[in-house]
């Protein structure tokens, strides 16, 4: 159906075919676009409607379902987009390792530090001096 070359012809917004439809302006983007078709109830309005829209573009049979195969460069992004959220599902886990790796260093630099402190006094808790 050629709905752009109907709304043209007869001089039509979207808006106004959706008051006269009784549909969203969202339901007659879609068709326009082709990502739908109008019901048969719809078009059926459309072709005896009062006004004397030129209705000859929109007679030819419309497929049962609409085709919703996108362009190749829509697949092409769609791919890009999925491999870059994989990634940043990677990077996440990584940067969660690395945080635990932290955290690990810094529990043994903390015992490091208080082994070092107990070697630096003496048993009766003295300290110990070195003298070089």
């Amino acid at each position: 159906m050629k709905v752009r070359e109907f709304l043209k012809v007869n001089n039509l917004k979207q808006r106004e075919l959706s008051r006269y439809l009784g549909v969203t302006e969202a339901a007659i983007s879609n068709v326009v676009k082709g990502k739908s078709f109008f019901s048969d109830e719809n078009l059926i309005k459309i072709i005896n409607n009062p006004h004397g829209w030129d209705v000859s573009m929109l007679t030819e049979s419309q497929p049962e379902n609409p085709v919703e195969e996108k362009p190749e460069d829509v697949r092409t992004l769609d791919r890009l987009f999925a491999l870059i959220d994989d990634q940043r599902a990677e990077i996440k886990m990584l940067l969660n390792m690395l945080k635990e790796k932290d955290e690990r260093i810094e529990e043994l630099r903390k015992e490091l530090d208080a082994r070092k402190g107990k070697t630096a006094s003496g048993a009766d808790g003295s300290s110990v001096a070195n003298v070089g």
